[in-house]
């Protein structure tokens, strides 16, 4: 009587006790052994051995989509994550409904930093099996990479609300992901507070540097009006006096001695003459002194009002680069701090690759009915173990 054993998909003979030992043909080991040894060495972690294996069969298994979902398992494994996306796909395109690739092209995905096309893989998972704790957890993961705080928070209750083997984890990066959240929030606000406070500085120097610039150009204004004023006061002095210089003139014609005095008279005419200059000079005199009075009072109501509006324009123009330069900076300032927003780079909570690949291949699903001869073994289905 014989007893035989397989172990690792080779046939062993073992003598039942009393009975002779017959060495026994070895038989080479069929696709589903070869299979269900692949998927062993995948659970294991043991990438490359799995790959071997799944290389030597791909003739039987060419048009199985669990065959593609076990390669990409594989490269996933090895990380080689372009590779894997390829062997998830074929697996799709043999099975739409397989929501273990979708799942795993979606980890390959947010393992390549294409967050969006992993969102989009799970939304497909999702909605083919709402019962699936790992896709849930999955969206979650994903969604708090693309900062989709309140989302992913629903993703992860609602995976912990179904529940599974690894709901611990769950719900630690729940916890990861709301304490985070609350830094984020707070880290923007702190941004914000820092561009309205900037802002609000800039206002101020941009209105101190307008009032300083309007301040100069007005008191610049008065002046010329001043100036103006000044000799349009003047002007109608400066009329009476020229009139009444005429005047004098004109009469200083008149009372001149004639020149035939002169000749006849030579003493006489000097006497007149010399009280006609006296009068001239006296008239001329009181005029200029009459003159130049009304000047002064124009000049003392002038002083002031020039000397208060160039003291206000010297100031002015003293602080205006003050203020400009003031300005420039709080401008500046202003920039950096919306520059600093808007390049803002949040760091992750979590490193996502990592968390994906953590994800457990099946969570201990098993499928309902056998596979076929095409399939891998059934001692163990295609998505089982653990992941990636």
């Amino acid at each position: 009587m014989l007893v035989i054993l397989l172990a690792g998909g080779f046939a062993a003979v073992l003598p039942v006790h009393g009975q002779e030992s017959r060495p026994a043909a070895a038989s080479a080991p069929g696709p589903q052994d070869v299979m269900a040894q692949a998927m062993e060495e995948l659970d294991q972690g043991r990438y490359s051995k799995a790959l071997d294996l799944l290389t030597s069969i791909r003739p039987t298994y060419k048009d199985d989509s669990r065959y593609y979902l076990a390669l990409g398992r594989g490269y996933l494994g090895l990380k080689d994550y372009a590779i894997a996306i390829g062997a998830f796909k074929a697996a799709i395109e043999r099975e739409k409904d397989l929501v273990e690739a979708h799942l795993r092209l979606a980890i390959c995905y947010g393992c390549s930093g294409r967050a969006k096309e992993a969102m989009d893989e799970l939304e497909k998972a999702v909605r083919l099996d709402q019962s699936d704790s790992r896709l849930h957890y999955a969206s979650g993961l994903v969604r708090s990479q693309l900062r989709q705080w309140d989302q992913a928070e629903d993703a992860m209750r609602t995976a912990e609300k179904i529940g599974g083997p690894f709901i611990d984890l769950v719900k630690k990066k729940r916890e990861t992901v709301e304490g985070y959240q609350q830094v984020e929030l707070q880290a923007a606000k702190k941004r914000r507070d820092a561009i309205d406070a900037a802002r609000q500085a800039h206002d101020l120097d941009s209105q101190a540097l307008a009032t300083g610039k309007d301040g100069i150009t007005r008191a610049t204004a008065d002046r010329q009006i001043a100036e103006k004023k000044y000799k349009e006061d003047r002007q109608p002095v400066q009329k009476i006096y020229d009139d009444l210089y005429l005047q004098i003139m004109a009469q200083y014609a008149k009372d001149k001695p004639p020149e035939s005095l002169k000749e006849t008279d030579p003493l006489e005419y000097r006497r007149r003459l010399a009280d006609v200059n006296a009068v001239l000079t006296a008239s001329l005199f009181e005029a200029a002194r009459a003159r130049d009075k009304a000047f002064a009072e124009i000049d003392r109501a002038y002083k002031p009002i020039v000397e208060t509006i160039d003291a206000t324009l010297r100031m002015l123009q003293k602080k205006y680069p003050e203020d400009a330069a003031r300005e420039g900076q709080s401008a500046k300032k202003l920039a950096q701090a919306e520059a600093e927003d808007k390049n803002y780079v949040p760091k992750p909570p979590f490193d996502l690759a990592l968390a994906l690949r953590d994800i457990p291949v099946d969570m201990g699903r098993r499928p309902t009915s056998q596979p076929s001869a095409s399939q891998p073994s059934a001692s163990r289905p295609a998505s089982g173990g653990a992941g990636p």
